[in-house]
Order: C-alpha cells, then sequence, then structure tokens
C-alpha cells in the first residue's frame, strides 16, 4: 500500500529555484489550514519530531511515514510485519525509529535505510507511549493489561524501560 500526501511537495529545478518553491510550500500550507502539515488518506494515531527538528514522524495503520519537516516530502515508509502501530518516537541521534501498538512488540528501524533491525516482545497488551532516554541507552513505554476475571477485569498499567540495544527488560514499575 502506497502512502502519498494529497498535495505536491516534490521540489523541481526545472520549475522554480529553491526560493520560489518555498513560497509555494508556504502559500500552499496557508491554503490547506495554519495546522495542516500534511493530509494522508487514513486514520494517524501518533506523530513525533526528530530531536533536530528535520524530521517527523506519523504512524497509520502498520506503517510509519517519515516526512521532511521543511519540504513535507515523504522521506521513508517503514513497514511492521503485523499490527497497528499507535505509538512512535524517534532515538535522539534520529538514526532509529521505535513504534509499537497492540502486538506487545516494539519496532526499531534504521531511519536512512530503512531497514527494520530490532523487535522487542513486551508484556502488555496494549502500548500507550514510547520514549527514548536522554542518556540514549533505553527507551520507555506505558502500557496496560486487562487482569482478573472477565466479571470482574481491573486494568493494570505500568511503565517499563528496555535496553534500546539489547532484548532484556531493566526495570518495570507499575503505575
Amino acid at each position: 500500500m502506497s502512502y502519498r500526501a494529497s498535495y505536491a511537495f516534490a521540489f523541481s529545478a526545472a520549475e522554480a529555484t529553491l526560493a520560489e518553491e518555498r513560497q509555494r510550500l508556504t502559500k500552499e500550507r496557508t491554503e490547506l489550514g495554519a495546522v495542516c502539515f500534511a493530509k494522508l488518506a487514513s486514520a494517524l494515531d501518533a506523530v513525533t519530531a526528530s530531536s533536530d527538528g528535520k524530521q517527523i514522524a506519523v504512524t497509520q495503520d502498520t506503517t510509519v511515514v517519515v516526512f521532511d519537516e521543511e519540504t513535507g516530502e515523504i522521506r521513508q515508509e517503514l513497514h511492521a510485519p503485523v499490527g497497528s502501530l499507535t505509538s512512535v518516537a524517534f532515538t535522539l541521534s534520529g538514526n532509529s525509529l521505535l513504534a509499537g501498538g497492540n502486538e506487545h512488540v516494539v519496532y526499531q528501524w534504521d531511519v536512512d535505510t530503512g531497514r527494520l533491525s530490532r523487535q522487542q516482545e513486551v508484556p502488555d497488551e496494549w502500548l500507550f507511549n514510547i520514549v527514548v532516554s536522554s542518556d540514549r541507552r533505553h527507551f520507555f513505554k506505558t502500557g496496560g493489561e486487562i487482569r482478573g476475571s472477565p466479571h470482574n477485569p481491573t486494568s493494570v498499567d505500568s511503565i517499563r524501560m528496555w535496553s534500546l540495544y539489547e532484548d532484556d527488560q531493566i526495570k518495570s514499575a507499575p503505575r
């Protein structure tokens, strides 16, 4: 499945100079509305920006779409093998991207190559959010699961810390 913005942000040297192209993009964004960056064909679940502000990533079904922040051009489409992605985060270097959803897996991609470099199984039924630590060695995820009987279910939410490059869970703190 291909995802494309509903407008053209591709720069063509034959059509305009870089300055003219920036003016066109500014005008186009203004016409779309001050809060509209891009329009995609289906529902979006999560959005994040790289720490340098040069890339924006959104989750859309089983795909993470990575945009160039300045031009709005789609740079990468990263596909998860299964499941709907509901959370996304760049590493601080911007070289990797993490995403997960309700399939008990956090996926890690190399942003430059688009290669899926890691799949980390996580125990919770739901994954709400992913954040990368400032030391660049860990990521935190919030999630939840239902425990108890079907007639008396209890929701248990947790914050878990995982090694960014190893498969071992470091610690878990219930909320």
